[in-house]
């Protein structure tokens, strides 16, 4: 499979409740051989209230979002609609959460959880939390469900779980 991007992506958000909405973005861009070659990140105005639960996992309040621009604002204004005609590999701790809310910014996405990648390579971990999985695989950063620093450590997992399985980003799709 050919990919025109490759990105691991992390969402903070509003709540687990159906239509929450992302307050914060982060995306690392990479080459196929593990290079990062883009970090982005940014807080994001959900245009609704922030759950309280939420807000004290990722500490990001209405004050700090009251500027920030919309999710459409932030993909399409500012960063151009740049992967909106694009076949994009998009990777995520948990993929079946973060996938949707970016997959309609992209012409075409493939999603590659590492959460499932996870479970494939480590089926006696004591739980897939990014952080466990990180803390097993001997990664030095820590997540701190902040958007960037959790997609640091996904990429971080990611490029482990390939080199220590001698796996290219298309095995890793394939698995």
């Amino acid at each position: 499979t050919s990919f025109d991007h490759c990105v691991v992506v992390d969402f903070e958000t509003t709540g687990l409740a159906p239509g929450f909405r992302p307050v914060e973005i982060a995306w690392l861009e990479f080459d196929l051989n593990f290079k990062a070659i883009d970090r982005v990140e940014s807080l994001i105005n959900p245009q609704i209230p922030i759950e309280f639960a939420a807000q004290q996992v990722h500490g990001i309040s209405e004050s700090m979002i009251a500027d920030a621009p919309t999710l459409d604002d932030f993909m399409r204004v500012q960063h151009s609609n740049k992967f909106n005609t694009s076949n994009v590999l998009v990777v995520a701790h948990n993929a079946k959460f973060d996938l949707p809310i970016f997959a309609p910014f992209c012409g075409q996405s493939t999603p590659l959880c590492t959460m499932d990648l996870g479970r494939r390579f480590y089926p006696n971990a004591d739980n897939y939390q990014l952080q466990s999985l990180a803390k097993l695989c001997g990664i030095k950063q820590v997540p701190t469900h902040r958007a960037l620093e959790d997609v640091e450590t996904c990429f971080a997992l990611l490029t482990h779980f390939a080199k220590s399985n001698s796996m290219s980003i298309s095995q890793l799709v394939d698995l």
